[in-house]
């Protein structure tokens, strides 16, 4: 697992939003920060980071980060989900767009404190 994977759970009926890995599971494999694409349509959206068509293969319609949903994973829980076919691995996210996620990170409210003090441990936003 690196910086910048996308999974996504087989079963759609569970779960259907991709998700990317936003800290760095090397220097913290027990609290790996992942954010959800969701789609950007909505006035309770959080608009801090826009992604279009072509900025990642899973994304078909405009799309932004839902930092209020963003979750603790530990690198071993995932790498037995995906040998066990729960989750699935998709191409990771660009460093462009990677790079987009943490600077939303950084000025969005809905990104909860223990979340962001990961990244900001990690240097990846201030």
């Amino acid at each position: 697992m690196d910086i910048g994977d996308v999974y996504l759970v087989t079963d759609r009926r569970i779960d259907d939003h991709a998700k990317v890995v936003i800290s760095d599971p090397s220097l913290n494999p027990n609290q790996v920060v992942w954010v959800n694409f969701t789609g950007a349509e909505g006035e309770y959206r959080d608009h801090s980071c826009i992604l279009e068509i072509g900025d990642h293969p899973w994304i078909m319609k405009r799309t932004c980060i839902s930092y209020k949903d963003a979750m603790f994973v530990k690198e071993a829980d995932i790498d037995s989900l995906v040998a066990k076919g729960k989750i699935r691995k998709l191409d990771e996210v660009s460093d462009a767009v990677l790079r987009k996620i943490h600077e939303g990170a950084e000025i969005t409210d809905e990104l909860p404190g223990k979340y962001q003090r990961v990244l900001v441990e990690q240097n990846l936003i201030s």
